[in-house]
């Protein structure tokens, strides 16, 4: 009987010996996929300047802060972050007429756009050209002939 345990144990400890289970090797990493830079937000002060750049005659020009912004809307939630309010002097009658509002992401940005264009519907004292790039709209009196517009709008687009 001692012969057979003797036997039996050592063709445990054998197949224990041959059957260790090597581990596979670990995977080679995935090569990893640099997520596109996104670029920084432009800023209402950038885009004041690439107005006077593009030598656009910018007068008047008032950076508004949250106490100062008429609309009480500066820095509030889902609102803009930034905003500039300035006059062309093409048509330096009625003061700064001309803005340009930053936000912090497309919705925001999306459902103010979205909001002027629907306050100003269908009312021509209240007309605006309206124009979103990246997170920057601006907003342009109706004085402005179209080929004024077409020029910030250029200025606006190329940043």
């Amino acid at each position: 009987m001692e012969m057979k345990h003797a036997g039996l144990l050592l063709m445990v400890a054998s197949l224990v010996a041959c059957s260790g289970t090597a581990e596979p090797p670990p995977a080679a990493p995935l090569a990893q996929q640099e997520a596109p830079a996104q670029p920084a937000p432009l800023t209402v002060a950038g885009a004041m300047e690439a107005f006077k750049a593009a030598g656009l005659p910018v007068i008047d020009a008032d950076e508004m802060t949250a106490e100062t912004d008429s609309n009480a809307l500066l820095g509030r939630p889902g609102q803009y972050n930034g905003k500039v309010n300035w006059t062309d002097s093409r048509h330096a009658g009625s003061g700064p007429s001309n803005t340009v509002e930053a936000f912090a992401n497309d919705a925001d940005l999306q459902q103010r756009k979205a909001y002027i264009e629907r306050v100003t519907a269908g009312s021509p004292m209240l007309l605006q050209y309206i124009v979103a790039h990246r997170n920057l709209l601006l907003r342009l009196d109706k004085a402005l002939t179209p080929s004024e517009a077409a020029e910030y709008e250029a200025a606006i687009k190329a940043l």
